[in-house]
C-alpha cells in the first residue's frame, strides 16, 4: 500500500507537471491570438489599415492600401514566429479579403471548427489540423467577427502551432501520455487518445477554474486542469502503467534493501575485524599476563596503532619477566646469606661448652639452653 501511494504520487506529480506545461503553452498561444484579434479589429494597428483599404474608392488607392495591408499582416508573423497564418474572410462573398497570403486559402470551414470557450466575442477553438498551413500538425485557432466603418462584416481568423509534446526533463521515463482538450461543459473537443473520442463527456462533476481532477475512464488514468480562460486540458495514461511502475518500484526497493543489508553486514564484519578482534586479542593477553603466562603470542593485525600497542605489551611482559627473575635471584642471594650466617652461629654453643662454669657456679646448662633457643629462634626468622 505504501509503495502504491508513493508511486501514485510520483506519477500524478509527473502528470501534473506535464499538464501545467501544456496549459502554459495553450494559454500563451490563445493570448497571443487574442492580441492579434485586437490588432486586426477596428481601431487596431492592422484594423486601421484595413479600414483604409475598404474605404478606398480609387483603384490606385486600393492597390496602395492593399500592399500596406499585406505588409502589416506579414509583419505579425515576424512578431510571433509560431504564427501559422492569419486572414480576413468575407462570408457574404465566401472568399478571403486578400488572397495569396497563406499556403492554403480559407474556404469557410473555420466557422465549423470545435470551440472550447467564447469570451468578448472571440471564439477560442480546440486543437485541430491546420487549414492555412501545409502540414497536418495540430494548431490552435481563434476566430472573431468584426464590423468596419463602411459596414463590412468580416471574420478574423488566426492559427498558431500547438505545442503538446512532453518535455524530456518532465517525462524521463518515456510514459505514453495522450492529450485531451474539452470545452466548458466537459465535452471532448480534441483527443489524441484512441479511446476518448471527440464529443464524449469526460467528467461527471464540474471543475472549477484552477482546479485539478483525476478519474479513471476506459482503462486510463486521466488528470484534468481547468484553465483560467475556462477550457479544460487533460492528460491520460494507461492504468496498467501504474501496476508496471509499482512492480518496478518493488524490484528497486528489494534491491535497495538487499544492498543495504549487504553493506551493513560488510560494515559489521569490517568493524569486527578492525575493532573487536584486536580488542579480544588484547583481552586475552591481559588474562594471560594475570595468570602468569608471559610468553610472546602477539599476532600482527592491519592496524598500525594496535600493533604498536601490542608491541608495548610484549615489552611490558619482558620487563615483568626480567623483574621476577631479578627478584628470584635476589631472594636466593638473601637466603644464601642467612644460611651462611646461621652456619656461623651454630658453632657458638660448642665454644660455650669449652668455657666451663663461671665463677665456680654450675650455670653451663642454663646458658647452653638459652643460646640454643636463640639459635632456634634465629633460624625461624
Amino acid at each position: 500500500m505504501a509503495l502504491r501511494m508513493i508511486q501514485n504520487d510520483s506519477i500524478e506529480d509527473n502528470m501534473k507537471m506535464y499538464l501545467d506545461q501544456i496549459t502554459r503553452n495553450t494559454d500563451g498561444a490563445y493570448y497571443d491570438m487574442l492580441s492579434i484579434m485586437n490588432y486586426m479589429g477596428p481601431g487596431g494597428l492592422v484594423g486601421n489599415v484595413t479600414d483604409s483599404y475598404l474605404g478606398a474608392t480609387d483603384n490606385f488607392d486600393r492597390f496602395i492600401e492593399q500592399r500596406t495591408l499585406r505588409e502589416e499582416m506579414a509583419g505579425l508573423g515576424y512578431v510571433n514566429t509560431k504564427l501559422v497564418g492569419v486572414m480576413y474572410y468575407d462570408r457574404e462573398e465566401k472568399k478571403e479579403l486578400i488572397s495569396g497570403m497563406n499556403v492554403r486559402a480559407l474556404d469557410g470551414s473555420h466557422a465549423s471548427l470545435p470551440e472550447v470557450v467564447e469570451c468578448a466575442g472571440n471564439v477560442i477553438q480546440a486543437a485541430h489540423s491546420s487549414i492555412l498551413g501545409s502540414g497536418e500538425e495540430p494548431v490552435f485557432s481563434v476566430m472573431r467577427e468584426v464590423v468596419f466603418g463602411n459596414g463590412k462584416r468580416l471574420d478574423v481568423y488566426a492559427e498558431i502551432e500547438a505545442d503538446m509534446k512532453t518535455p524530456e526533463e518532465i517525462n524521463k521515463a518515456g510514459r505514453p501520455y495522450t492529450y485531451i482538450q474539452t470545452d466548458e461543459r466537459r465535452i471532448t473537443r480534441y483527443s489524441t487518445n484512441p479511446v476518448i473520442i471527440q464529443g464524449q463527456k469526460l467528467f461527471s462533476t464540474t471543475l472549477s477554474k484552477g482546479d485539478y481532477q483525476v478519474e479513471t475512464r476506459e482503462g486510463y488514468k486521466i488528470m484534468a486542469y481547468r484553465s483560467q480562460m475556462g477550457y479544460i486540458n487533460a492528460v491520460a495514461l494507461p492504468d496498467n502503467m501504474y501496476q508496471n511502475e509499482i512492480n518496478h518500484w518493488r524490484m528497486r526497493m528489494t534491491l535497495i534493501i538487499v544492498a543495504s543489508f549487504l553493506i551493513f553486514a560488510l560494515s559489521v564484519f569490517y568493524l569486527y575485524r578492525i575493532i573487536c578482534r584486536p580488542l579480544n586479542q588484547f583481552r586475552r593477553q591481559m588474562v594471560q599476563i594475570g595468570n602468569g603466562a608471559l610468553q610472546a603470542v602477539h599476532e600482527e593485525s592491519d592496524i598500525a596503532e594496535f600493533d604498536s600497542l601490542m608491541r608495548e605489551v610484549e615489552q611490558m611482559k619482558c620487563q615483568i619477566e626480567n623483574l621476577i627473575s631479578n627478584m628470584v635471584e635476589k631472594e636466593k642471594s638473601i637466603q644464601k646469606t642467612e644460611y651462611e650466617k646461621l652456619s656461623d652461629q651454630s658453632t657458638f654453643p660448642s665454644q660455650y661448652v669449652e668455657l666451663g662454669p663461671v665463677d665456680g657456679t654450675d650455670e653451663l646448662p642454663e646458658r647452653y639452653q638459652r643460646v640454643c633457643a636463640e639459635i632456634k629462634e634465629a633460624s625461624f626468622v
